[in-house]
This record gives C-alpha cells, structure tokens and sequence, in this order.
C-alpha cells in the first residue's frame, strides 16, 4: 500500500533531516579545507531542500541526497545506500 504524496513529503523531510544531522556531526571533526568546502556546500544544498518541503512550497524537479563515500567516513552504510 502507498503512502501518497503527503507520505513521501513526510519521508522526504525526515530523510533530509537526518542527513542535515550528519553533515553537521561531519563538519565538527578535523577535515581539509577543500573536503570542509564540499561538505558545507552539500549542507546547504540539502538545508535548501528541506526549506523547499515546507507546507506550499513548490517541490523541486529533483530532490537528491548528496553523500561523499570517499570524504565522509561510512556514508554509505549511514545513509541505507549500496555500492
């Protein structure tokens, strides 16, 4: 059984909150600045779409999950992704 559209606003808003959180957790630890550059960007990116899930907001034509396997340590494991 689906979840609708609403369902899958929900899912997306708890995904992306979730992601948020391990973008910030990552930014806390020791990384060169070009790696800290990447992850901010993805942040924000992800922050975006978010904001882009609130209630009236036009959804955008895609929403992706940016990880970085090679930066950020497990990414893929804590994101449910596979190689």
């Amino acid at each position: 059984m689906g979840v609708g559209d609403t369902g899958v606003i929900d899912w997306c808003r708890d995904d992306a909150r979730e992601v948020i959180t391990e973008y910030e957790k990552a930014l806390k630890e020791n990384y060169p600045d070009s790696t800290r550059t990447i992850l901010e960007r993805q942040l924000k990116q992800n922050r975006n779409t978010l904001a882009g899930t609130r209630e009236g907001a036009e959804l955008p034509r895609r929403t992706k999950i940016l990880t970085d396997s090679a930066r950020i340590p497990n990414a893929k494991s804590r994101f449910g992704m596979r190689d």
